[in-house]
């Protein structure tokens, strides 16, 4: 495995379904084209999902590196919420912002194109991790969300005191 990961295959994946898309809707304007919101909207709406997944993405990738080289497993700040941020930030923001600014809900495609690559390809990555770092990372798995977070309920219900 490679300090990199999946990501070279991955966004590979998504880059193909981009282009694919991307002439479809090039080719078949009325019929792949979001005409229902407004195109400043879409904009807006683009610009937040880049801006969150460019922060995720840049917030991620300075770690892994160095923990790569010095054989560490990253568990805190942003992967104590998401063990795979970088992909994260490619398949739920990133993505589909590219696909809004080009107003096609075809090229939105490419998300779940994404997705389901990730999740074929993402099997080597985290049989890696389990040699590497054995029940650290197995308990790190169960505990923590591929790319989204997991929703944990709270561990005790809280006490509330009514003075009188």
């Amino acid at each position: 495995m490679t300090r990199v990961g999946i990501g070279i295959k991955l966004l590979a994946t998504i880059a193909a379904t981009f282009l694919l898309t991307g002439i479809l809707t090039y080719l078949q304007p009325g019929i792949f084209c979001i005409n229902f919101v407004s195109a400043t909207t879409l904009r807006i709406a683009a610009i937040a999902l880049i801006a969150v997944g460019l922060w995720i993405k840049l917030s991620s990738s300075r770690v892994p590196s160095s923990a790569f080289k010095n054989k560490e497993l990253v568990t805190t700040g942003i992967f104590s919420y998401i063990r795979h941020p970088m992909y994260s930030s490619w398949i739920l923001f990133i993505t589909p912002g590219i696909a809004l600014l080009f107003r096609s809900w075809l090229m939105i495609a490419a998300s779940l194109v994404g997705y389901l690559s990730f999740k074929h390809l993402i099997k080597d990555e985290d049989e890696y991790l389990t040699r590497m770092f054995g029940q650290t990372y197995l308990d790190y798995r169960s505990r923590v969300g591929e790319i989204f977070p997991k929703i944990r309920p709270s561990r005790e219900p809280r006490k509330v005191r009514l003075d009188e």
